[in-house]
């Protein structure tokens, strides 16, 4: 089978300076790294699927413990000063230890594998948030009506408020709604439900939702910030229009024009147009069927000290961004073990990691892999996650995990842009949670799992039986997309936008999917989301017919 892989690191293109005049990071005080090891792993049952890979960086598979244990970093630089606006991590006590997980027995049936920082003695290291904000996000303040909405949110209905730009909804055309869900009950929008529904709320999502999910994020995933002090990194979430506008908000947030941000390509192609515009320098990370190699981003950041993250001027990585599991569009999904490595170079050279995981609940094997959100001792790790897969793309609920004093800046961008999340939506998918519990969505999550499991499965009995000889690819691990290489093509781009399309079968080149689209590619997506298996059969029956013309 093929191995899916970068195309190697190519010099990042020439930007003008990184930081312009008044960014914060231009005056940043040196940074108090007290680095340390990651703790033990704890897991449901069996052996996490995510630990059976390689050892970091290498590409051979093997079996490995799930164990988190690693070396002590080291420490470097004075103390400073507690940061008045909480956007530095506070050099001072170590934070009180994370809740205690909760042996649920939903979360036993679900396998997630739970990886944490040992509870002994381990610290932080010291995050000067400030410093991975653009001029323009550090500038922002609140917005006095969206405040005013958040505290007429909280008042009795006695006060008399002449202040709220709010329209009356007495005016609003819709009165009532019902809506039937696939057990046969009904979800009920009275005249007042509807009225909440059609009106305004708070930018960073209702209540109700923001604290379902997130009991959901401790139950999955157990982050060890849950009980940290704000100005360390306390985890935060906020609600936003679909995890894409979420993290459409974090790079406007983090990035300025020659900022260096790290990927492994092929990548999400609505990513690229996301970074692109941002005149950053996008670097390659090399990567296989088992994600990003450690050894090949070690070898990346090599061209820098872990020192010269104090230093604006040597322009180190910002950030590196990833799709954990069943990356699109290659389907490849990190093992632990080299999740695990790749923490501890985020640590030792201090840059963010943008975990963007709309796969999570697509996995195909349990025990699901622990999270770099489950290993973050930092507060380093921003996750975004959706429900755009297993409820509905429609719908445009995504929501973002984090540091606090990174996901208030992402919040303050809300008040000025979209306002909020949809309030209908939210108020629907909040019904449809309460009412199904933390049981009732995980089994509907393994519904939904399922279903994709035997698309895949039809897929790839279609490959086998079409494409073998002529194609290769690998099994992905999670998600909807498989990714072919066609054998003696040298690019494929022609070939499946016009004469594929001919044959009525449309499948997405593989260049969209590179930091540089011009160069040739012999890759293309097929996606087994929507097709029946005949369908599939027939496509791929058409396509190997049109590889054998063109060889």
């Amino acid at each position: 089978m093929a191995r899916s892989g970068g195309r190697g690191g190519r010099p990042p293109t020439r930007h003008p300076p990184p930081h312009p005049p008044g960014h914060p990071a231009s005056s940043s005080r040196p940074l108090r790294l007290r680095g340390q090891g990651l703790g033990s792993c704890q897991m449901d049952s069996g052996t996490a699927r995510g630990s059976e890979g390689v050892d970091p960086g290498g590409r051979r598979p093997r079996r490995a413990a799930i164990g988190c244990g690693a070396g002590r970093g080291s420490e470097a630089g004075p103390a400073r000063p507690r940061d008045p606006e909480g956007l530095r991590g506070a050099p001072s006590a170590p934070p009180p230890a994370p809740a205690a997980w909760d042996p649920a027995p939903r979360a036993l049936l679900h396998g997630a594998v739970r990886c944490f920082p040992d509870r002994q003695g381990a610290r932080p290291s010291d995050m000067n948030y400030a410093r991975f904000l653009t001029a323009a996000s550090a500038a922002r303040q609140p917005s006095a009506i969206r405040v005013e909405t958040e505290i007429l949110s909280r008042m009795p209905k006695s006060l008399i408020s002449l202040a709220a730009g709010m329209p009356n909804p007495n005016t609003f055309p819709f009165k009532t709604a019902v809506i039937t869900i696939e057990n046969g009950k009904p979800i009920q929008f009275d005249e007042e439900m509807m009225k909440r529904a059609l009106q305004y709320s708070q930018s960073a999502g209702i209540p109700e939702l923001l604290s379902w999910i997130k009991q959901l994020q401790v139950k999955l995933h157990n982050p060890p910030t849950i009980n940290y002090p704000t100005n360390q990194g306390q985890m935060d979430i906020c609600i936003t229009s679909g995890s894409q506008d979420g993290l459409c908000k974090v790079f406007e947030m983090i990035i300025n024009p020659g900022d260096n941000v790290l990927l492994n390509e092929p990548i999400y192609s609505g990513t690229l147009q996301a970074l692109k515009p941002l005149g950053c320098n996008i670097i390659n990370v090399p990567s296989d069927e088992f994600g990003i190699i450690p050894d090949s981003l070690k070898e990346v950041l090599s061209k820098w000290k872990p020192e010269d993250s104090k230093d604006p001027k040597k322009n180190t990585p910002k950030f590196l961004y990833t799709v954990p599991n069943g990356n699109n569009p290659t389907g490849n999904s990190l093992t632990s073990n080299r999740k695990k490595a790749i923490y501890e170079l985020a640590r030792k050279y201090d840059f963010l990691i943008i975990e963007d995981d709309p796969y999570y609940f697509l996995q195909f094997s349990k025990p699901w892999a622990p999270t770099f959100l489950s290993m973050d001792v930092d507060g380093r790790v921003i996750r975004a996650d959706s429900f755009s897969k297993v409820l509905s793309s429609g719908l445009r609920i995504g929501f973002i995990t984090g540091p606090k004093p990174l996901i208030e800046r992402v919040i303050l961008h809300t008040q000025v842009s979209t306002l909020h999340p949809s309030t209908f939506t939210q108020l629907l998918v909040s019904q449809l949670l309460h009412q199904w519990g933390e049981e009732g969505f995980l089994a509907h999550v393994d519904r939904v799992t399922d279903f994709y499991r035997n698309q895949k499965d039809a897929l790839l009995a279609a490959a086998n039986k079409w494409l073998s000889g002529l194609a290769e690819w690998h099994v992905p691990a999670a998600g909807m997309f498989l990714w072919v290489k066609i054998k003696g093509i040298y690019d494929v781009k022609q070939m499946i936008e016009e004469k594929a399309i001919q044959k009525k079968v449309l499948m997405l080149p593989g260049n969209v999917f590179y930091i540089d689209n011009s160069a040739p590619s012999p890759y293309f997506r097929a996606s087994f989301s929507s097709a029946s298996p005949e369908q599939m059969d027939m496509a791929f029956q058409r396509l190997a017919q049109l590889i054998k013309e063109s060889l």
